[in-house]
């Protein structure tokens, strides 16, 4: 027998999504969109499933059915919050004089998880100080981090009150200069949880930002953020790397990767040699 998985983000919405997408780039006011039967064949799935999308858009303003006239585009997706979405190290908002806050909820001593532990290469009943918060800009959450620090250098800002702090800033003012090993990028949808915290809906996507880090004594620190899709974007710039191949007796040309971060029009350019 197969097995059936469930996908928490259910195909109507996925539907919707992607017809705001072709609207956004494609379409304009007035225009028709295709009717129910070539919208159910295009995308493979049923004329029910088709009409739950349409339905939706519907409640949003975008289109105005028609009996016997179809589906026409009744006004554009707003694209303020297109615009509005932020890229970079969370970081660097404040200094930015972003309008966030941050809350708490939670800041204790605990056994890491086990996979927290086996990227800190820890053992898995180390002690580790878990600071758990929920990041909004004007109001809105953007994101929830989780931080591990394992002791003894937790123990250096364990007390304070991190509501508004940057842990990675606090941890540089005690004289901890940390240095950056790795980046992961993934992505999830949102479960009954994130949904709640990030005011999003039930299945709506979610990008997942792991960033490892080495202070000097090798103690490793872990931040690990789900960031709102409809408030976030990560961006790499790269910059142009020569395809030549070496010559003999001559040593190979430099390249180099170029990583930026904009947030608000405030570029953050890093740019690594090889060579």
């Amino acid at each position: 027998m197969r097995t059936r998985f469930f996908h928490p983000y259910p195909k109507y919405l996925q539907l919707r999504d992607l017809i705001r997408h072709r609207i956004v780039r494609e379409l304009d006011v007035g225009d028709s969109l295709p009717p129910e039967p070539s919208l159910a064949a295009e995308f493979r799935v049923s004329r029910e499933t088709v009409r739950a999308a349409l339905r939706g858009l519907e409640a949003e303003g975008l289109l105005l059915r028609r009996p016997r006239l179809g589906t026409v585009i009744a006004a554009l997706p707003h694209q303020s919050r297109e615009r509005e979405r932020l890229t970079g190290l969370v970081e660097d908002y404040t200094t930015l004089g972003l309008d966030t806050n941050t809350t708490v909820l939670r800041q204790s001593v605990n056994v890491p998880p086990k996979d927290v532990a086996t990227e800190l290469d820890i053992d898995s009943e180390a002690a580790v100080l878990c600071v758990e918060r929920v990041r909004k800009l004007d109001g809105e959450p953007l994101a929830y981090h989780e931080a591990f620090i394992p002791y003894p250098l937790a123990k250096k800002i364990q007390d304070r009150d991190l509501s508004n702090l940057a842990i990675f800033h606090e941890l540089e003012r005690v004289g901890e200069s940390l240095i950056e090993e790795w980046h992961r990028i993934d992505a999830t949808v949102a479960d009954t949880l994130f949904a709640k915290l990030l005011r999003i809906a039930f299945g709506a996507p979610l990008l997942v930002i792991t960033r490892r880090l080495r202070a000097r004594d090798g103690v490793r620190v872990l931040f690990r953020t789900h960031f709102r899709a409809d408030r976030y974007y990560y961006t790499i710039a790269l910059a142009p790397m020569a395809l030549t191949r070496p010559i003999a007796g001559r040593q190979k040309r430099r390249t180099g990767v170029r990583t930026t971060h904009v947030v608000s029009g405030t570029e953050d350019v890093r740019e690594a040699k090889h060579g």
